[in-house]
């Protein structure tokens, strides 16, 4: 298989992973992928050139903010809304994403 190929295959199985609602740990037990793969083409696709040069930065919260709209979470360039009711399994793949950038 070529490079672009492999590539793009791994691109595919990224998004239907995202689109699973599962862990990646489970979602490769069920397609028998090494679990080892996976996190390295999910780091390599979600990996920014030059991420080191800038930190993380936080903003805290006060807690009328979380009341009625919800929360949204920024990193550099990225911005995610979560309404009020979110689902907390979304929040977690969202984390897990940003960890890997």
């Amino acid at each position: 298989m070529k490079k672009e190929e492999h590539r793009k295959e791994w691109n595919e199985r990224i998004n239907q992973w995202l689109k699973s609602g599962k862990s990646g740990a489970e979602w490769c037990r069920e397609f028998q992928l090494s679990y080892y793969s996976f996190n390295y083409w999910k780091k390599r696709f979600f990996q920014k050139k030059n991420s080191h040069s800038e930190k993380p930065a936080f903003l805290e919260l006060s807690e009328p903010c979380l009341k009625d709209t919800g929360i949204e979470l920024q990193y550099k360039k990225i911005s995610v809304k979560l309404q009020k009711n979110f689902d907390p399994a979304s929040l977690y793949k969202i984390i897990m994403l940003f960890r890997g950038i």
